[in-house]
């Protein structure tokens, strides 16, 4: 029975593409990359789950963005007089392109495509960089890609003001849920986000439960292994060591990922998406008397005043400061 694409994102916008390649290469046919190994690709097809090779020159281009990633959807073709291997031959134009810059490499590397919504999760017994929180939502306002912040593990929580005091550091307008695979809270109000046919992205650290939290959701035989939790470190063993593509329970897509340590940002890059973020910041800032005005002590400070009137949260400004701080160095 062949496989219905549309389950796995494919959308009525493709088909002029696939119209105008399929007259140039007439032996492909589409599928979607749903997993990325060393030299092949596992690719969804109507004709069902198949490995794919890119040719040399694609291999030897060093352009991150002419290679196939976990998310794209793409034209392969069997290679002649050999049994089941076949050849990517066209990438289709890709949206919601998840990326982060590295810095030991210097490069961009591409994370994900065709992402319709970033999960970022964190585990409520680790903690929490906010620093780290703040670069990922910056790169994800550059990228165009809606996201929510899903804080895991609350069965571990030590105190019970934990909740309130992460809400209280989190100034951004970004939905936050708090869940706990173990006790089931929260996993209704996160599934609210989850749509048919769109594709959701989870990002985060090692041990914060991404892994867990995709097996709840999805329940299925593509469903990722979660490994025993170190106590020491308190960060699952053996896990997600490759990014993944899922189908889950009601229909949506979720890949699955390696855990994410650092997320760099070029210089160049944030200083838009930075006031966008802390846009309650911007509002103010825009009434300063100088254009340069870093609202600490200077003269006619439209932010500083609205702090004094009660129109911002001080707490607000404090975290802006503290992000762009840690982003100059």
């Amino acid at each position: 029975m062949p496989v219905n694409l549309k389950k796995y994102g494919w959308r009525d916008s493709f088909e002029r593409i696939l119209k105008e390649q399929k007259e140039k290469l007439p032996n492909t046919f589409p599928g979607r990359v749903i997993s990325v190994h060393r030299t092949s690709y596992e690719v969804i097809s109507e004709k069902g789950i198949m490995f794919a090779e890119i040719d040399g020159n694609r291999l030897k281009d060093k352009d991150v963005f002419s290679k196939p990633v976990v998310g794209d959807w793409v034209l392969i073709f069997a290679i002649e007089n050999s049994k089941d291997k076949y050849l990517i031959e066209y990438i289709f134009p890709r949206y919601g392109v998840l990326k982060r810059e590295r810095v030991r490499e210097r490069d961009t590397q591409i994370i994900a495509s065709n992402v319709d919504l970033v999960l970022i999760v964190f585990a409520i017994d680790q903690s929490i960089n906010f620093s780290l929180l703040d670069r990922m939502l910056i790169q994800l306002l550059q990228d165009n890609l809606p996201c929510v912040l899903v804080f895991n593990k609350t069965d571990l929580m030590e105190h019970k003001n934990e909740e309130q005091n992460i809400r209280e550091k989190i100034t951004h307008n970004i939905p936050l849920v708090f869940t706990s695979t173990k006790t089931k809270e929260g996993i209704q109000a996160l599934k609210k986000f989850f749509k048919e046919q769109e594709t959701i992205a989870i990002i985060g650290a090692s041990g914060v439960g991404k892994s867990s939290l995709a097996n709840l959701l999805s329940l299925g035989e593509n469903s990722q292994k979660v490994g025993l939790v170190n106590m020491l470190t308190k960060e699952g063993r053996h896990t997600t060591t490759s990014r993944r593509l899922i189908l889950v329970q009601n229909g949506s897509l979720v890949i699955d990922m390696p855990g994410i340590r650092s997320f760099a940002l070029r210089k160049e890059d944030y200083k838009e998406d930075i006031d966008k973020l802390f846009f309650q910041v911007e509002s103010f800032a825009q009434y300063c008397k100088f254009r340069n005005c870093h609202h600490k002590n200077e003269s006619g400070c439209a932010v500083k005043k609205a702090i004094e009137e009660g129109k911002l949260d001080i707490k607000i400004l404090e975290q802006y400061q503290r992000t762009k701080e840690k982003l100059r160095k």
